[in-house]
């Protein structure tokens, strides 16, 4: 990419469950691109948590003062296989597209050689890691690409939070407009002149 705002996560896995979090670098550039890089870490700062076995995710938020615990289903992406092949880092891989209500244009390239459905933010259920995903939203363009991946000796333990409100993907959607909502109305005042 010519130019971009690029923010390294890792993706850990045991098969079953896995985090997906930024990787925490200083960055105290005051340009415009220093702003959104803090911007896109602190609103991901908390892990995103998969759990195979429920198909379910996890994410802890903070907003408006409150703490809240989201569990939904896995997002079904509606995932179409191709038989477009390429080679990414190395790998062999397999294109596949989807959809859903909040991305546009989601393109990801699986790997059959890394045998595990998972993959960056909350893509998953494919025949392979995902080692790339590109998706449009209506604010912005995104590019997941792997850079490298470590297979450990040793059994990861992942353990989920247990602090906060437990809500779904849409009711933590509607706290958030509501509480907004609340504030707008707090910030408005009264209109003392009639």
């Amino acid at each position: 990419m010519e130019k971009g705002i690029f923010v390294n996560f890792e993706l850990e896995s045991n098969g079953e469950m896995s985090s997906f979090k930024p990787e925490i670098k200083l960055n105290n550039s005051q340009n415009n691109d220093g702003l959104i890089y803090r911007e896109i870490v602190a609103s991901e700062a908390n892990p995103l948590y998969k759990d195979y076995n429920k198909n379910e995710f996890y994410n802890v938020r903070e907003f408006g003062g409150k703490t809240f615990f989201i569990k939904d289903q896995l997002t079904d992406y509606n995932w179409k296989l191709t038989k477009e092949k390429t080679t990414i880092n190395g790998y062999n891989v397999t294109k596949a597209t989807g959809t859903d209500d909040e991305f546009q244009n989601l393109v990801v390239w699986y790997s059959n050689d890394l045998p595990y459905r998972d993959g960056p933010y909350r893509f998953a259920n494919l025949p392979g890691l995902i080692v790339k995903a590109e998706f449009n939203t209506a604010d912005f363009k995104a590019i997941f690409t792997l850079k490298e991946i470590k297979i450990l000796d040793k059994p990861i333990s992942i353990t989920l939070p247990t602090k906060g409100k437990i809500v779904s993907d849409k009711e933590f959607i509607d706290e958030i407009e509501e509480l907004n909502r609340r504030y707008k109305d707090v910030n408005q005042g009264v209109d003392t002149s009639k």
